[in-house]
């Protein structure tokens, strides 16, 4: 199986985004771009540079990361990150508009702390906004990358918090 990586820009940082044939496997939010392809090529030692398939999404999440409104569902994933009782909670999750929030409870359907469990395996964060998931007394909860992304994806997507 083909595994190919590429960076997207948000400002002086970059992120990466790995696919395979089937679609979007990974997104790594932006750092510094050796730190950032030192943890790609961690977690994928045979992927590869460039790829024509990842040029959408490139292109999508530097405008996201640029402050424009970004649909981010058009991109595929791979199939395989997608299983069982997560996929569940990252499939609706994947619906939530731009710029909304939704709950833990909302997310797992009565599940809060299911959800957020799912939540914390997201393999595609902004792709899947898991940052939109919030506790149901408005409060930021929790996110794997850190609640100072969180916020600040938030503020991007000009949310009140």
């Amino acid at each position: 199986m083909k595994i190919s990586y590429a960076f997207f820009r948000d400002g002086n940082n970059h992120g990466a985004v790995v696919a395979d044939e089937g679609g979007i496997r990974a997104l790594y939010l932006p750092g510094k771009k050796g730190r950032v392809l030192i943890r790609v090529l961690r977690d994928f030692p045979a992927a590869k540079a460039g790829g024509g398939s990842l040029g959408k999404a490139v292109k999508m999440l530097n405008g996201y990361f640029a402050g424009k409104k970004s649909d981010l569902k058009g991109l595929r994933l791979s199939p395989g990150i997608l299983r069982g009782f997560k996929a569940e909670v990252l499939k609706k999750v994947r619906r939530i508009p731009y710029g909304k929030t939704r709950s833990y409870k909302w997310a797992g359907s009565g599940k809060a702390r299911a959800a957020g469990m799912a939540l914390g395996k997201n393999p595609v964060p902004v792709i899947i906004p898991c940052h939109r998931i919030i506790n149901s007394n408005g409060a930021l909860g929790g996110f794997t990358p850190g609640l100072a992304w969180k916020r600040r994806l938030l503020i991007l997507e000009k949310v009140k918090i």
